[in-house]
């Protein structure tokens, strides 16, 4: 914990640092992702753990650990399905979280976050979008106002927009059999544009999928994760900045207090 004028800063850096020193990778390479965006984890067929302990021990230890790193909180939810017979891939896929961990071990939370995302709850919000289209629609109509583009509606649900397009309904959409006609009339009708999101504006994916490192990187930027422990750098000097740019600035500001 640290504090501050602008509050306190809770962190895990020593819980980090041991668990790092614990599995004996304080002088591994650091990963740049906690998880290979490539690799799929389920039961398969590899040379089972000798000792599964030391597996449903780490993996315990990471579940302790998101609590101020949700960062990690997709990787250690795959990892704990396989507690009961975990395999050397599994063995393996635990450990790139650590190497993780080595190259970011000083991340604190900086406010709450809630993952929520599933086909039904994902479809129910585009229904109630939906509906609210075709009230301001009927609006401006009443109001003498012409639409002049048809409104465009995202989704970030591939499940969702499936369903939207397959009339056929199935065991798991019974319950949204109505919202489904909602959604699917008023498309046909022409009151709307749906339209997938690019991965690129996917900001939740961090908490669902594993992402390749430019996107994982990009999505962690706005979480707005705090590493109390980075040194700090001399204001208004950026060390990725070319060297030109920098005496630009400095002649500028020579320029400036010359003149004044």
């Amino acid at each position: 914990m640290a504090h501050s004028n602008k509050g306190i800063s809770i962190c895990q850096h020593k819980y980090c640092l041991d668990l790092i020193k614990e599995f004996g990778l304080m002088g591994c390479k650091p990963s740049s992702t906690p998880m290979d965006d490539s690799m799929h984890l389920h039961q398969d067929s590899s040379e089972p753990l000798n000792d599964p302990l030391s597996y449903r021990r780490l993996v315990g230890r990471l579940i302790y650990l998101t609590s101020t790193r949700p960062d990690i909180v997709f990787a250690t939810q795959q990892l704990s399905q396989f507690m009961l017979a975990p395999t050397q891939t599994h063995l393996q896929s635990a450990l790139r979280v650590i190497h993780y961990l080595k190259g970011y071990p000083g991340k604190a939370k900086k406010q709450s976050t809630i993952s929520r995302s599933s086909t039904e709850a994902e479809y129910r919000a585009l229904a109630f979008a939906t509906c609210e289209f075709q009230w301001l629609s009927f609006l401006l109509a009443d109001l003498r106002i012409p639409f002049t583009k048809c409104p465009v509606l995202y989704c970030d649900s591939q499940s969702a927009l499936y369903i939207v397009a397959n009339p056929v309904f199935h065991e798991r959409t019974k319950l949204l059999e109505i919202d489904c006609h909602v959604v699917r009339e008023k498309l046909l009708t022409g009151l709307m544009h749906l339209l997938p999101v690019s991965s690129s504006h996917q900001l939740a994916d961090i908490f669902t999928k594993a992402l390749s490192p430019r996107l994982f990187h990009l999505n962690l930027s706005k979480l707005e994760l705090l590493d109390i422990f980075k040194p700090p750098t001399c204001e208004g000097l950026n060390e990725e900045e070319p060297k030109a740019s920098r005496i630009v600035k400095t002649t500028t500001s020579a320029q400036f207090y010359n003149n004044t």
